[in-house]
């Protein structure tokens, strides 16, 4: 990844498509533009980030490549690397390896070892913060920068103890997994806030995963993978409120799971603390889909945004974005780029939209 990149091209690029673009962004934040269409290019900083200096320069090519993209939204760099950053700082170990990303393993086998559990180290909190300080430096704070992928604290109990244990204890031992959840919960909100203070004037919001982002949007991206895997109850009682009460913190929470999670998708409408969701339509490029239906259904006339990723193969996903649509979802479709055609590929898609809302 060593390879020259034109720093001051590329934030001068950015500035033009800024100005192309920020006022529709912004126009179907405020609900007068009832959708977006993003074209990404796939992250390739998650497999080079061994450390800053690479994650930098893939960020900065990704970057570079999703701005010549056709678009009507505008990227951002994101300091990853990897999901467990919370889960090292209570002990677990990471593992890295080269042109993959890092993986970070359990350690605890049973609730009970858990009961003191404190924080024993701040190598991976501190890598992160280097790296939004060094990405600001080498961007003379002139690009916008999220957040890391900030995990629920569901997500990080199940890379500190087995996740088998983690599920049955919803069962069998909830205050003492409570009590866990509230510490893991109450130092995310500690890391992410630290962020938020020194990204300053630079920081995109949502963040992570919320191809909408700029640097004058709301709230703040959470990865909750484990709402795809745990029943309605389980979610409505051991992870949304953590959710919830992370985005109270900064005034809304974006929520993004892998997966299929439109089992649970009609608890949030519930909270005030939503400000959007993230998951993948029918036919997108997931390991499972969210039903159109379900997504609609759940989010129409709520005011919270909904972004779906779609296959980069328009006609793998038409069918199903036909059964999402609404009039009163504010949508954003997001196809992260794979193939070479992808301006007929936008056109297409633009077409369809467009189609819709004009009828």
């Amino acid at each position: 990844m060593k390879k020259i990149i034109d720093v001051n091209k590329i934030i001068d690029d950015y500035k033009r498509k800024e100005d192309e673009r920020f006022e529709r962004i912004s126009e179907f934040e405020k609900g007068k533009i009832p959708y977006l269409l993003s074209f990404q290019e796939s992250k390739s900083y998650i497999n080079h980030c061994n450390n800053i200096e690479d994650s930098f320069l893939a960020n900065l090519s990704d970057f570079n490549n999703t701005l010549n993209l056709p678009s009507e939204t505008l990227p951002f760099l994101e300091p990853w690397f990897g999901v467990g950053i919370i889960a090292e700082a209570f002990g677990s170990k990471y593992y890295w390896w080269e042109k993959e990303a890092p993986t970070c393993h359990a350690i605890f086998d049973k609730l009970i070892e858990l009961d003191n559990i404190s924080v024993i180290s701040t190598k991976m909190i501190n890598m992160v913060l280097d790296a939004i300080v060094y990405f600001k430096n080498k961007t003379n704070n002139m690009l916008p920068i999220c957040m890391t992928d900030i995990q629920s604290a569901i997500d990080t109990a199940i890379l500190i103890l087995d996740p088998c244990e983690v599920l049955t204890s919803t069962y069998t031992e909830t205050k003492s997994l409570h009590k866990v959840l509230k510490k893991l919960n109450n130092l995310t909100i500690k890391f992410a806030k630290l962020q938020s203070e020194i990204l300053e004037r630079t920081l995109a919001l949502p963040g992570h995963g919320f191809y909408f982002s700029t640097i004058k949007g709301n709230g703040i991206a959470l990865s909750d993978d484990c709402l795809a895997i745990s029943s309605p109850d389980i979610n409505n009682n051991f992870l949304l409120p953590y959710d919830y009460e992370f985005g109270k913190e900064f005034g809304s929470v974006a929520m993004h799971s892998c997966g299929n999670w439109s089992h649970s998708m009609g608890l949030l409408p519930k909270s005030r603390y939503v400000s959007a969701i993230d998951c993948v339509l029918e036919g997108g490029n997931d390991v499972s889909f969210n039903i159109p239906e379900v997504i609609r259904d759940s989010f129409k006339k709520t005011n919270i945004i909904v972004q779906v990723r779609i296959n980069p193969e328009v006609d793998e996903s038409i069918k199903a974005l036909n059964r999402l649509l609404h009039e009163d979802l504010k949508l954003v479709v997001c196809s992260i780029v794979d193939t070479k055609n992808h301006s007929y590929q936008f056109k297409k898609l633009k077409r369809i939209l467009e189609n819709f809302y004009n009828k």
